[in-house]
């Protein structure tokens, strides 16, 4: 699936998601000053390779809402990799926003991420979180330069 990533130049940037079949399904996202959401999530679904994850689902044919990022009537809590993928996708945006942790702070707040979520922690290897984090750093150099209607492409 070919993920689309727009910079926008008001409140929100644009996911377009084009899967295989030349289906497509879009949404707006809210600015940030660090990376879009889905691109943490595309680096960690992509990275974990999981299936069942934000855009897994997106890729299965779930729409996204074209008003807000969110997948029609979903009951997320059936989903064990969607709520791990939103716990790490949390833990790495608190990163970006407020510095780097060592890997036990970083799987200590993962846990309690998830245990908020009611959900297991992932298991994760040192080499997992570096590949992710690293992945985040490179999307996020391409990213911040661009100016409004530049774009990002992404093979998920």
């Amino acid at each position: 699936m070919k993920i689309i990533l727009t910079k926008g130049s008001g409140k929100f940037d644009r996911i377009t998601c084009i899967r295989e079949d030349k289906t497509e399904t879009s949404g707006l996202l809210p600015k940030q000053g660090i990376l879009p959401h889905d691109v943490f999530h595309f680096v960690v679904e992509k990275t974990l390779h999981w299936e069942n994850g934000f855009l897994g689902f997106i890729k299965k044919g779930m729409p996204i809402d074209p008003n807000d990022v969110h997948l029609h009537k979903r009951d997320w809590s059936k989903d064990i990799q969607a709520l791990q993928s939103e716990c790490l996708v949390e833990v790495l945006q608190a990163e970006q926003w407020g510095g780097e942790s060592d890997v036990v702070t970083f799987k200590d707040t993962l846990a309690i991420s998830c245990k908020q979520r009611k959900t297991p922690t992932p298991k994760l290897s040192d080499q997992e979180l570096k590949n992710i984090k690293t992945e985040l750093k490179n999307l996020g150099a391409v990213w911040r330069p661009l100016n409004p209607g530049g774009f990002i492409e992404l093979e998920f």
